[in-house]
């Protein structure tokens, strides 16, 4: 997501620091989205599911503070944010340049620790995530089979994953990875509010693209071999 820089951003993210957090807490009936953008999606679900944890991860400081001053001034006290992205979920691993010695570069691999701990989502959401269009760039999409072998660590066994996407292209290419990475789907549309799929929830692109007329592709999916 692209956003205009914001004045004051350190300082608003101070003002809603319950509301951040810098790791994900195992909780009961947790649910993440990756890239939540403003919060709308999880600040909705947050308020008619009390019970349950919401955690939204999102990689621009200046667009998680907007997320996270919404869920403040809703009192959302079971909706929390995590400035990053999704590798930094299941860890990773940095190679940095230290410079030379005798002529010849030296680099030091850093770890980066999990920020959430296995199998602890009921439910993550990829809602309208960046669709990288060109092919170069495709490791780089939330649903390269790279990430899905992350999120297989994320989710409990009757976990699932769910998208929604208007970008067919990426919506393809999202399907042929799910099935060469072994998960189960269902629920899968290409037109989802003129289907019976029950879609309480909306985020704000998704809004805009449907007053546009736009379809919005979805689908739920899990490894193969785990409960429904």
């Amino acid at each position: 997501m692209r956003a205009r820089k914001k004045k004051n951003t350190q300082l608003r993210l101070e003002k809603v620091a319950p509301w951040m957090i810098s790791w994900v807490e195992p909780t009961e009936h947790l649910q993440i989205e990756i890239g939540c953008g403003k919060g709308t999606f999880l600040s909705a679900m947050a308020a008619d599911f009390p019970n349950c944890q919401f955690v939204g991860v999102e990689k621009v400081a200046d667009v998680i503070v907007m997320a996270a001053e919404k869920a403040q001034a809703a009192g959302l006290n079971n909706l929390k944010f995590l400035l990053g992205d999704a590798w930094d979920l299941t860890g990773s691993k940095e190679r940095r340049y230290m410079g030379k010695e005798k002529g010849q570069p030296i680099f030091e691999t850093v770890d980066h620790p999990a920020l959430c701990p296995q199998a602890a989502a009921e439910v993550l959401y990829l809602n309208f995530s960046d669709p990288w269009p060109r092919n170069r760039d495709a490791e780089r999409r939330l649903t390269h089979r790279f990430f899905l072998h992350r999120y297989r660590t994320i989710l409990r066994p009757e976990g699932w994953l769910e998208l929604k996407t208007d970008n067919v292209s990426l919506f393809n290419f999202s399907l042929e990875e799910l099935a060469a990475d072994g998960w189960e789907l269902w629920d899968l549309t290409r037109d989802l509010h003129s289907s019976i799929i029950a879609n309480p929830y909306h985020t704000e692109y998704e809004e805009r693209f449907s007053r546009q007329g736009i379809p919005i592709c979805h689908v739920k999916a899990r490894p193969k071999g785990e409960r429904k």
